[in-house]
């Protein structure tokens, strides 16, 4: 069977230009951060995307740097906290 490869295309007014391309960078924020906490949690396994001296690099950076640890440290207690509406099954009453 033949391998079809069609082009998609998409038309928009160019007034929603901004917000599509604000709509565009978040996502893909979202999925490189994704991605990065894979490799970060699974220190053993390299994908086949990430360069092995990348990786290192990466681990080092993970292993070492204050400032990671510290952002890394405060995300999870943020996270765990009775005040963050996303994990309380929208039980929390904001008034």
């Amino acid at each position: 069977m033949k391998n079809l490869e069609m082009p998609l295309k998409f038309i928009w007014d160019a007034e929603h230009n901004l917000m599509i391309r604000k709509i565009y960078d978040h996502q893909v924020v979202k999925q490189i951060q994704q991605m990065m906490s894979v490799v970060r949690q699974r220190r053993n396994h390299l994908p086949t995307w990430i360069n092995p001296s990348i990786k290192k690099g990466l681990e080092a950076y993970f292993r070492d740097d204050e400032g990671f640890k510290h952002h890394r440290l405060t995300n999870v207690a943020n996270r765990a906290s009775p005040r963050s509406s996303k994990y309380t099954d929208g039980l929390h009453t904001v008034t």
